[in-house]
């Protein structure tokens, strides 16, 4: 059995904040994606949720995997919480295959700094009662990382402003590198023809946060 990271220091689990919401720093970054790929067993894997989060074993539960990811080889799942932060870690057979985080408010500019530009993204809007939703997808093939992030602008506000680097993502996936093109069919595929649609939109990185706009999505 591979023998997986057992951090030689206690997480920052609360860095700066955004928008109230607490963060990932790069170091916990680091460590959450080199627990995929980890030969482990989901007890074990509790185990070390438990020494790295400081968090008892009962509140850190083993389950079985969503209906929708079984798709994808996935049979058990361990999900934890922390300062307002909700983790998952989804296992085949016996290997850890993906690791999520849901509710951070870590900056583009964040993760850029600690993974480097994207490769591709997936910009929308879509209208909502509180004004204009904006949604971004951030793809890293080459790390298996995945980054959504939206907010919402009043009907007040015109011109809409451009996207800063500020901009929070509140949902990070870890998962081996793969080609963009499965990453989408394995988030979106269960509706093939959105997973086509999607595929046809992403656009390579523009270089700059201000340069990403973001069209209606579905279209009108």
């Amino acid at each position: 059995m591979r023998k997986f990271i057992y951090a030689v220091f206690i997480l920052l689990l609360v860095a700066c904040n955004h928008g109230q919401r607490p963060s990932l720093g790069c170091d916990q970054i680091t460590v959450l994606r080199a627990q995929v790929g980890a030969v482990v067993s989901p007890q074990e894997f509790q185990q070390w949720v438990s020494m790295t989060y400081q968090l008892p074993l009962d509140d850190i539960s083993i389950a079985p995997a969503a209906i929708e990811v079984v798709r994808r080889g996935m049979v058990t799942e361990v999900i934890w919480q922390r300062d307002s932060l909700q983790y998952g870690a989804q296992f085949g057979e016996r290997e850890l295959l993906r690791v999520w985080v849901w509710g951070t408010g870590t900056s583009g500019d964040q993760l850029v700094a600690c993974l480097g530009e994207p490769e591709r993204y997936f910009a929308y809007s879509s209208g909502v009662e509180s004004g204009l939703q904006r949604s971004v997808d951030l793809f890293f093939p080459d790390l298996g990382v995945l980054a959504h992030g939206w907010d919402y602008v009043r009907p007040s506000v015109r011109p809409l402003p451009s996207l800063g680097g500020g901009f929070g993502f509140e949902n990070l996936v870890f998962m081996k590198p793969k080609p963009v093109e499965q990453i989408v069919n394995d988030f979106w595929g269960a509706d093939s023809a959105l997973a086509a649609d999607i595929l046809q939109r992403i656009k390579p990185w523009p270089g700059e946060w201000a340069k990403i706009e973001f069209p209606p999505y579905p279209p009108k």
